[in-house]
Formats: C-alpha cells, structure tokens, sequence
C-alpha cells in the first residue's frame, strides 16, 4: 500500500482583522487547502500543523496569518481553511503559504520553498508538499508511541560570525546568523540586515537566495558583507560543537565560524 497511517488535521481559523476599512468593505475569505509529504512516516501523537501566510513583498514582516491546529487521526494530505477578511490582503503584494508539522517541541516537516498563492483568488486547488526536516524515530517494539528527535543545534539561537573564509571579522562589525524552527533565516551582515530561506536536512544545510537592505556602507565593511553573502550561498554542511557553529563548503573547508 502507500504510505502508513499518519493524522489528518483540519484547520477552521477565523482572523479578527483591524483595519481603518469600514467593516461594511470587509468580505469574508475562505482559503481551503492540503499538505502532504512523500517520507512513508507516521506521525507521533501531539503532532501540530502550522500555517503561516507570508507577505513576500515584506521579507521582514511578521506573517500575515499564523495559525496552528492540532492534527488527529486520518491519513495525509492534511488538510486546512483559512477564513479571514479580504482587507488584510495588501494589494500589489505577493503572498506564499509555509506549513509546518511540529512534535515535541521539534520541527519535523516544512515546506523549503515557500507556496506562492493568490490568497483570495487561488489559480489551481493548493497542495503544499513538505520536506522531513527532524528525524523521527519509532523506539522499541514496545513502545506505543514515537519519539522526536531534539531540534537541531544550529536553530534557535543567534550565531555572532568570528571568521569569514578564514579572515577575522572587520572591528566593530558583528555578522550574525540565526534560524528559526520555521527555517527562516537572517541577521545582519555587519551593515544590512539580510534574509533568506534554509533548507536543513541532518548535517547538511543550504540558503535560498539572499536578499537585504540597501543601507549605504563603507568599502571595506560592504566587501566583507558581499564575502560573507558568499560563504552562505557557498555553505553545504554545519557542525555545532558546544558555542561554536561552523559551516563548510562542498570541498569541506570552513567557510565560517561563530560564536554564540
């Protein structure tokens, strides 16, 4: 058969919007959708499905909608209706959906690249496929229930860049990184603040494209920033040991190191 057992979740999220619109202006949406993911893996009990509606116009904005449902027994796609009023759509805007499927305090699935939608006309039904981002591990033949593995070390935490490409880092300038759960990445490059979007799986890590502000700088502080742009779009695995974060190229040279 296909894939084992797993949860279906269905979220019915009804979101007060404040706006300076009159409320006679407002409409109501209903935004209905699926996720799936191709790993023959069954969830743990307590498994949560997440849904975040992101304004990719504003990559520093808090999401538009951020909902979150518990998942109960089915079988995936899970499924999900966002019901919200039209006046929180900006227009002009681009919008994407980021789903998460979280147990045990880890992020275990997620979209890596995220779903760009019309929220209140969608051109094609939305089907959201994730990614295994934590490791599940089913225990003993004993044990009735799964076990989640912790989050990854390299999450969660703000990582203060000591070197870039073997060179130490300019005085008075702090390159930081940090991921959250959902695999947004950012921090500042020692002048601009940057983001993007990471794609973890165990040791092995690689960042979307780079976009940040356009503060002005001088040289020297912009061509570090530019090197280290570089060395993230060049990482390909981590290693976390105590404070230290260091990530590496394809050939296994350290590109960068941290402290946190």
């Amino acid at each position: 058969m296909g894939c084992c057992v797993v949860h279906k979740a269905s979220l019915w999220i009804v979101i007060a919007v404040v706006s300076f619109t009159s409320p006679a202006l407002a409409a109501k949406v209903e935004l209905p959708g699926q996720v799936t993911y191709n790993e023959r893996v069954a969830l743990p009990d307590g498994a949560t499905l997440r849904i975040q509606l992101v304004d990719e116009t504003l990559p520093n904005a808090a999401a538009r909608l951020a909902v979150e449902a518990p998942i109960g027994p089915g079988q995936v796609p899970l499924s999900f209706t966002l019901a919200f009023e039209d006046t929180l759509i900006l227009p002009g805007h681009s919008y994407a959906l980021i789903a998460s499927i979280n147990a045990g305090g880890g992020l275990l699935f997620r979209n890596f690249e995220p779903y760009a939608v019309n929220p209140l006309a969608p051109a094609a039904p939305v089907l959201i496929v994730a990614s295994l981002v934590g490791q599940i591990v089913t225990g003993s033949a004993s044990s009735a229930e799964p076990v989640v593995d912790a989050p990854p070390a390299i999450l969660d935490s703000i990582w203060r860049a000591v070197s870039i490409d073997g060179a130490l880092v300019l005085p008075r300038t702090t390159p930081t990184l940090a991921i959250g759960n959902d695999l947004r990445a950012g921090g500042s490059g020692g002048c601009n603040s940057w983001f993007a979007e990471a794609r973890l799986d165990q040791d092995t890590i690689h960042f979307g494209s780079i976009t940040s502000t356009q503060r002005g700088c001088t040289q020297a502080i912009g061509a570090q920033e530019q090197a280290f742009h570089d060395a993230l779009s060049a990482t390909a695995t981590w290693r976390v040991a105590g404070d230290e974060l260091t990530l590496f190229g394809t050939d296994g040279k350290a590109l960068l190191t941290f402290h946190r």
